[in-house]
């Protein structure tokens, strides 16, 4: 699945460099600005999850979208926390963000119902509610939240044009996080399908 996950990453990638590429050399460009809040139902450690995040960057010749996102937990997710010896003291709750870099190339986006394809690398971390046994000075467990992982998201997006500078869009995203190790989660517990909703607000277009 990594394999495959890093296959599809290059393949994005390189597809996107290349259209950027050739941009340099037309003679006119064109740059706007977007920003995007978005919306995702993921499964996280085995329970519905909803994060709930924003985009925003620089848009070229209405094409290429260069920016960065971040994205955070919004819903309840149990996990099982314990103490030093690694007895468990009963059940807390999830924090879990992500962001980074992202890179976006739209389709046929001079038509009212276009398509978009990106990928986001970046880092997240994950860490829970501060259980009092352990941790009773803090809300949340700071002493755990520089577990820093790697993340890598390629999404795919049907977009509707709704007005000239605000696009509505659905989309499924796998995010795929490498590294992650917290309390008895891992990637496994991590890493999934996504369905996401989304509002672009678009200037320059």
């Amino acid at each position: 699945m990594k394999l495959k996950l890093i296959l599809l990453l290059c393949l994005t990638s390189g597809f996107s460099i290349a259209q950027s590429n050739s941009f340099m050399y037309k003679k006119q460009s064109n740059i706007g600005a977007y920003g995007s809040i978005v919306t995702k139902y993921s499964n996280l450690n085995g329970f519905d999850a909803f994060l709930i995040g924003g985009r925003g960057g620089i848009i070229l010749n209405k094409t290429l979208n260069l920016g960065m996102g971040l994205y955070g937990l919004a819903s309840i997710v149990p996990i099982d926390v314990t103490d030093a010896s690694g007895n468990i003291l009963g059940k807390d709750r999830l924090h879990f963000m992500y962001g980074g870099f992202e890179v976006e190339y739209m389709i046929n986006n001079k038509r009212k119902l276009h398509y978009s394809i990106s990928t986001m690398i970046g880092l997240g971390t994950v860490a829970s509610r501060n259980n009092n046994k352990v941790y009773p000075e803090n809300y949340f467990d700071h002493n755990r939240l520089n577990n820093f992982f790697f993340v890598a998201e390629p999404e795919f997006n049907v977009m509707w044009k709704f007005a000239k500078y605000l696009h509505v869009s659905l989309g499924i995203s796998y995010l795929q996080t490498i590294g992650a190790k917290y309390e008895f989660l891992d990637d496994s517990s991590l890493s999934g399908f996504n369905g996401i909703l989304s509002f672009h607000f678009k200037s320059g277009q």
